[in-house]
């Protein structure tokens, strides 16, 4: 099995990624939410990241990483985060920067 280079951590942004990845899944992907509270009606957003080298990639062609809204089917206490049934890419890029700098301008707008 390949190790799996995320490129991307918590760390690097103002909010906490959340695995929720699941076995069949292409690539691991990550669940946010904007705000400090948990709340019905939050926007959530998930963050899938690809293998770092395209011929690893399902589709070598899609870019690394990818964000899309996402919403709770769960609750508070159970939440299951899935992908919009109108799932678009809202930004997508081959590096993490670009990822970064996006998610960090989002969450600093829907503060404001």
């Amino acid at each position: 099995m390949k190790a799996w280079n995320q490129g991307i951590y918590s760390s690097d942004l103002p909010v906490k990624l959340i695995d929720n990845s699941y076995g069949n899944d292409i690539c691991p992907s990550y669940y946010f939410r904007i705000g400090d509270q948990f709340r019905i009606g939050d926007q959530f957003y998930q963050l899938w990241i690809d293998y770092l080298n395209k011929e690893d990639r399902e589709n070598p062609e899609s870019l690394r990483f990818s964000l899309h809204e996402a919403e709770n089917l769960g609750d508070a206490e159970c939440p299951e985060i899935y992908d919009r049934s109108d799932c678009v890419d809202i930004f997508t890029s081959e590096e993490p920067e670009p990822m970064v700098t996006f998610i960090r301008e989002l969450c600093s707008q829907l503060h404001h």
